[in-house]
């Protein structure tokens, strides 16, 4: 396999500081499938359209951390949309693990990711000529 470059994060530091040297990729590697395997074997509530669109709005924008996370919930009250739906939302999510509520992040980055390999990105040079 050819070799990857990648950023160097903070959890990929300390990751790589609780590693045996010469270990890290395999490592990273136990650490990816793990969380996938959490995500898995981890089942989800049926979401509405509407339901959809809301936490797409929250999800979309915001940095993933614990603090979001944690208050997916109560984010989704000040997203757009109407009264009713956010409040069933939220008291849905609410009784979401965290594990459940991450799975709900990946599964909408998948769908961008799915979409903006769908769209032909223009050059550098082609969008200075226009």
């Amino acid at each position: 396999m050819a070799r990857k470059n990648i950023y160097m994060n903070p959890p990929l530091e300390q990751l790589l500081e609780e590693t045996q040297p010469g270990k890290f990729s395999r490592r990273l590697g136990e650490v990816v499938e793990r969380y996938n395997i959490m995500l898995n074997l981890t089942d989800m509530p049926e979401l509405t359209s509407d339901e959809i669109m809301i936490l797409s709005e929250v999800i979309c924008g915001s940095v993933v951390n614990a603090t979001m996370v944690r208050a997916m919930h109560l984010s989704v009250l000040d997203a757009q949309g109407n009264a009713d739906i956010k409040n069933k939302l939220s008291k849905k999510l609410e009784q979401l693990s965290p594990t459940q509520r991450l799975k709900l992040i990946e599964l909408k980055r998948k769908a961008v990711t799915r979409y903006n390999r769908r769209i032909p990105h223009q050059s550098k040079r082609n969008s200075r000529e226009k």
